[in-house]
């Protein structure tokens, strides 16, 4: 066996973090996602749905792990740092909301002036 060589990368299994979540089982989906890679395609907004579903829960640390998570896999998404900046300033994560915000307002300054309007 050859442990040198590169590992593939393990991708999520939708199902399995839907039916957690549906569940309520949020330390499940957060093992998948802590588990997968991060660069598949739908784990920004696996992230997201989990980072919503974990604030209303109370889970706030593990709410702003996947919500920076999210962030940061979906950098030019408006409606992530939307959402981003709203888990961050309801966590008093003022900073990071503030950064979220400006990146909503450089990616669509008309959305943010009907949003504070």
């Amino acid at each position: 066996m050859n442990h040198d060589r590169e590992v593939p990368p393990l991708l999520i299994d939708t199902d399995a973090f839907s039916s957690a979540l549906r569940a309520g089982d949020l330390d499940a989906c957060l093992e998948l996602l802590r588990g997968c890679d991060s660069r598949a395609s739908n784990t920004a907004v696996l992230n997201r749905r989990l980072a919503e579903a974990l604030f209303h829960r109370g889970w706030r640390d593990e709410a702003l792990e996947c919500g920076r998570r999210t962030f940061a896999l979906a950098a030019g998404d408006p409606e992530t740092a939307y959402f981003c900046a709203w888990l961050f300033s309801n966590c008093d994560c003022h900073q990071d909301a503030a950064v979220a915000y400006q990146r909503l307002l450089v990616g669509s300054p008309d959305g943010l002036k009907a949003i504070v309007i």
